[in-house]
């Protein structure tokens, strides 16, 4: 995360079987926010990609 003109810019890799529903880029906003990081949706971009079957690796 770096502050770009008093915003902080959010950007996240996360590898998942899948996230059809949406629902783990939605538990990655409500992380940041609950940590006390000011977040706007539109500044959360969430890469999600297949990971091999049994494997689940996060990186920021």
């Amino acid at each position: 995360m770096s502050a770009n003109n008093g915003e902080d810019l959010v950007a996240m890799s996360v590898r998942v079987p899948d996230d059809p529903t949406g629902e783990l880029r939605q538990a990655v906003i409500d992380e940041l926010k609950e940590g006390g990081i000011p977040v706007h949706v539109a500044t959360v971009h969430v890469t999600i990609t297949p990971a091999p079957s049994g494997e689940t690796e996060s990186t920021e």
